[in-house]
C-alpha cells in the first residue's frame, strides 16, 4: 500500500476514508496550500520521514490548524542588542507518561506520543506558509520519534532566545535545505489539480 497514493490521485478532496492521519482543522488558513504542503512533504525523501509517523491508522494523529501565536517577542541580549522573534508556527505534542510496577515493585515509566497539533499563525503569509509547515514537520517529527527527549530539550532550552535553540536550528536547518524543492512540487500539484478539473 502507498500511503500517500489516496490524496494524490484526488487532491481536491484530501479526504483518507481508511485512516490514515493528518487532521486539516476547519478554518485552516491558506487550507489547499497547506494540503499541498503536507502532500509534497510526504512526497519528498529528505522530508517525508518527518511527518510518515503520522500516517496510518496505529499511528498517533497530527491536527494542523490555524490560530493567534501573539505578537512578536523582544529579548535584550547579554551585549544590549535586542532581538525581535516573530513565532509563524508551534508544535504542540500531547504527551502521555505511564508510570508501571512489577511484580518485585520495580517501577519503569514509559512516555508515548498520543497526537499533536501544529498552529500556523494567522498572520502568516502564502509565501512562508511552505516554509513554515517544513519547519513545524520537524518538530513533529522528532515528537514522535522521541517524545520523552523531544519534551525535556524543549523544556531545557526554554530560557534560550528562540532562534538560537537547537530544536529551533535543526528545524530551520531542514527548511533552509528544503523549502526551495517542495515550493517546485507544490507548484507541479497545482498544476496537476488545474489539468484534472479541465
Amino acid at each position: 500500500l502507498n500511503l500517500y497514493q489516496y490524496v494524490l490521485n484526488n487532491p481536491l478532496s484530501q479526504e483518507d476514508d481508511d485512516g490514515h492521519e493528518i487532521i486539516h482543522a476547519d478554518g485552516l488558513k491558506n487550507s489547499q496550500l497547506v494540503r499541498d504542503s503536507v502532500t509534497a512533504i510526504l512526497a519528498n525523501p529528505n522530508t517525508s520521514s518527518y511527518l510518515s509517523g503520522y500516517v496510518g491508522p496505529n499511528n498517533p494523529n497530527l491536527t494542523i490548524q490555524s490560530g493567534d501565536l501573539g505578537p512578536p517577542t523582544v529579548t535584550t541580549l547579554p551585549n544590549g542588542q535586542t532581538l525581535t522573534t516573530t513565532v509563524q508556527g508551534n508544535t504542540a505534542p500531547d504527551i502521555q507518561t505511564s508510570t508501571m510496577t512489577d511484580n518485585n515493585g520495580v517501577r519503569t515509566s514509559e512516555t508515548t506520543l498520543t497526537g499533536a497539533t501544529i498552529t500556523i499563525d494567522n498572520n502568516t503569509s502564502k509565501g512562508d506558509t511552505p516554509g513554515v509547515m517544513i519547519h513545524e514537520s520537524v518538530h513533529a517529527g522528532e515528537a514522535q520519534a522521541s517524545p520523552a527527549k523531544f519534551s525535556a530539550d524543549a523544556k531545557a532550552e526554554r530560557g534560550q532566545p528562540h532562534d538560537s535553540r537547537p530544536q529551533e536550528q535543526r528545524a530551520n536547518g531542514v527548511r533552509a535545505a528544503n523549502e526551495k524543492q517542495i515550493k517546485q512540487q507544490i507548484k507541479q500539484i497545482e498544476k496537476d489539480r488545474k489539468k484534472d478539473q479541465q
